[in-house]
């Protein structure tokens, strides 16, 4: 089902955008399409393997620590509308 889906967008895409239907490029998105189906065919075993001793609770904790992590070292310089770099204490440039 899904890779059914995937060809049918695809071939969308290309109605959509004739000029870009060029055989090189067809080829191209085909085999990087085959190479990222093996690497994650490969990989999903060790995926799978991951979470598996994991319980919920540590999972959480992860996921609010790194999210703290994210938004004390996320870069504001341009948080405004006006574009004006802002200066944090938590800066490391």
């Amino acid at each position: 089902m899904t890779s059914a889906v995937l060809v049918v967008s695809y071939v969308l895409h290309f109605l959509c955008n004739p000029q870009k239907l060029n055989f090189n490029q067809v080829i191209t998105d085909v085999r990087l399409f085959i190479f990222l189906s093996l690497i994650l065919a490969f990989l999903t075993p060790v995926l799978q393997s991951l979470t598996v001793s994991s319980s919920d609770d540590t999972i959480i904790l992860f996921v609010l620590i790194f999210s703290f992590f994210h938004l004390l070292l996320h870069d504001y310089t341009y948080v405004s509308l006006n574009n004006k770099p802002v200066k944090s204490k938590f800066d490391f440039d």
